[in-house]
């Protein structure tokens, strides 16, 4: 296994623990009937989501690229 395969498995591995850290914060602020927060919350995750969905296809485009 590339040094590259070991980079983009543990920024998975970071990416998911981010993923479940901010579905806490969420469980945690419906258990206290603070549902801004967790409307705030959850468009904040749905934004990273996002934002990462772009960065992933832009980085597999470069791949394709120097791969030609």
């Amino acid at each position: 296994m590339s040094e590259t395969d070991i980079l983009t498995e543990r920024i998975k591995e970071i990416q998911v623990d981010i993923a479940n850290i901010q579905r806490r914060r969420i469980k945690a602020a419906l258990w206290v009937g603070d549902l801004e927060r967790a409307e705030d919350l959850m468009l904040d995750m749905q934004r990273r989501e996002l934002c990462q969905a772009y960065l992933d296809k832009m980085n597999s485009e470069e791949v394709d690229l120097q791969e030609v």
